[in-house]
């Protein structure tokens, strides 16, 4: 399993940005950030992660269902 920071780097490395504050774990891939499957997949071994945002019109059911089910996810936001 990937560290919260491997993952974080990914992110970055795909054009993502998050906010990893003592309190709050956001991640976010904007609306003019495309991104697949593969990209988001990896979220779901984030540990403490609060709130993902996703660009989801390249995304397939079944991996926006699996990035739902991240332990600890309040809030997953499609656009």
């Amino acid at each position: 399993m990937q560290s919260n920071e491997a993952i974080l780097a990914n992110v970055e490395a795909r054009g993502g940005v998050y906010v990893w504050e003592p309190e709050i774990l956001t991640v976010a891939f904007m609306a003019n950030v495309a991104i697949a499957d593969a990209d988001v997949l990896p979220l779901v071994g984030l540990r403490g992660v609060q709130q993902i945002a996703l660009n989801a019109a390249e995304l397939s059911l079944p991996a926006v269902a699996k990035v739902a089910s991240t332990l600890g996810l309040q809030s997953l936001v499609l656009f």
